[in-house]
């Protein structure tokens, strides 16, 4: 997503502001895996970050798409993709450029990174990595210049997916009380299939689990659903400011407790 996280007034024709608790979590779940990636054994679980960042992306790409403009569905849906990538590919392409040339310089065989760096390009790293069989944790991922970008082609993925389950949903186009709704449902009955599959995957084919959209979309759509669940005019009844209060209090203890317990302890 972009650098700048924006929200809405209750005004429908105000001009989105900046919202920086937002940006303040991205701070936090990125600083977590570069800490883990430094020195795994100062924060355990700091690569959960890439966890966090998922379920924020999906909370704000929900959010953007709640506040555009009544339009034709393919008007909204080319839209939506123009301004993804806008937002992404002028600072990845540069990435992917310089780290490329740079890496030709110093390593001997750099083919599977740049094979890597090119599918990243497309928003397909990740699948490139799962049919490689990669273990992101061990030394080969290491070596790969572009190992990180799996989590942007994640993204990407849901990117394409999420606007046109919402359009079928209805809850771009009228973004009617039913069409909310319908997309609630919709996303929590596919996050529950989801989350089932990674806990399978986990265990039997953890490179599936690690890598595949499909089996990461119940983090996407728990951000989806937190969206839903607080929005005003929301699926649900609107929470209280005090419950809310409450509930983001214990969403941060919660989230630095699972930064800091080991990695063995984990499902």
């Amino acid at each position: 997503m972009n650098s700048k996280t924006l929200t809405h007034s209750s005004d429908p024709n105000s001009r989105l502001r900046y919202r920086p608790e937002i940006d303040g979590l991205r701070a936090i779940a990125i600083l977590a895996v570069v800490v883990y990636h430094f020195n795994p054994s100062l924060l355990p679980s700091g690569f959960i970050g890439v966890d966090i960042f998922f379920v924020i992306s999906g909370f704000v790409v929900t959010y953007s798409l709640a506040h555009k403009p009544d339009q034709p569905w393919k008007d909204y849906l080319l839209s939506f993709a123009a301004k993804r990538i806008q937002r992404l590919y002028p600072a990845l392409i540069v990435c992917v450029v310089v780290t490329g040339l740079v890496g030709c310089l110093f390593i001997p065989t750099p083919t599977i990174s740049l094979q890597t760096g090119i599918a990243a390009l497309v928003g397909f790293s990740n699948l490139l990595l799962f049919h490689r069989s990669t273990d992101y944790f061990g030394q080969p991922a290491n070596l790969n210049l572009f190992t990180q970008t799996w989590s942007l082609g994640v993204e990407e993925e849901f990117y394409i997916a999420f606007p046109i389950l919402a359009g079928l949903c209805g809850f771009c186009v009228r973004r009617c009380q039913s069409g909310r709704q319908r997309l609630f449902l919709a996303v929590l009955s596919l996050s529950v299939v989801s989350l089932l599959g990674y806990l399978h995957f986990s265990r039997v084919y953890p490179s599936a689990a690690f890598f595949l959209m499909p089996v990461r979309f119940w983090e996407l759509g728990a951000g989806c659903l937190t969206f839903l669940l607080t929005q005003q005019g929301g699926s649900c009844p609107v929470l209280s400011l005090r419950m809310r209060t409450v509930l983001q209090g214990l969403s941060v203890c919660l989230l630095v407790g699972l930064l800091l317990v080991s990695q063995s302890v984990q499902v």
